[in-house]
């Protein structure tokens, strides 16, 4: 039988901020807010490095990440599906310039170097990145539309002239992407 938990809620994420000001343990505030050691503790590694200091974690940028785990849940599978099924279509433009499997930042390289310009859908947005998304940002790779938060999946754009390329991407780490399938449809204004 499968064991549900209860979602944390924001109320629940300012109290655990609060506590963590107050100096208590991941113990302690789980003692105090009657729930599970591991509930709270989870909560506080969920971030690329564990919790280290108490102003470190922040309850708002908490909630914001939690509701996008849970929007972006499953997402990663279906996008694969699609841009998987789209792989079939030829291109004269990109003629041996995609291989399933090759490496991602040998691709990228490639296709800037054939014209391609990187595309950052999120550009005067304030949208916030996490997980692999930060770690691309950090490196410069802008063109990350989204990584999936439950598999290692991502969704790069670039544009030449009118043409558009969507590529997919299997690994969590920049050196381990591998490409997994691509689309030639532009990303939605």
């Amino acid at each position: 039988m499968e064991i549900h938990y209860p979602h944390l809620t924001s109320a629940d994420r300012m109290s655990i901020q609060a506590l963590l000001q107050a100096k208590l343990s991941g113990s302690a505030i789980a003692l105090k807010l009657g729930m599970s050691r591991s509930t709270i503790n989870r909560e506080l590694n969920r971030k690329a490095k564990p919790i280290a200091l108490a102003r470190d974690y922040q309850a708002g940028l908490a909630q914001v990440r939690s509701q996008r785990r849970r929007r972006d849940a499953g997402s990663g599978r279906r996008k694969l599906v699609l841009l998987m099924l789209c792989c079939a279509i030829s291109s004269p433009v990109l003629a041996g310039a995609l291989r399933k499997g090759e490496s991602f930042e040998q691709v990228r390289a490639n296709l800037i170097e054939r014209g391609w310009k990187p595309i950052n859908v999120h550009a005067g947005e304030s949208y916030v990145y996490i997980g692999t998304e930060s770690v691309l940002i950090a490196a410069h790779v802008d063109e990350a539309e989204s990584c999936a938060v439950d598999r290692p999946l991502c969704i790069f754009n670039y544009r030449r002239g009118t043409r558009c390329l969507r590529l997919m991407t299997q690994g969590e780490t920049l050196p381990n992407m591998r490409v997994a399938g691509w689309s030639y449809r532009c990303p939605a204004p």
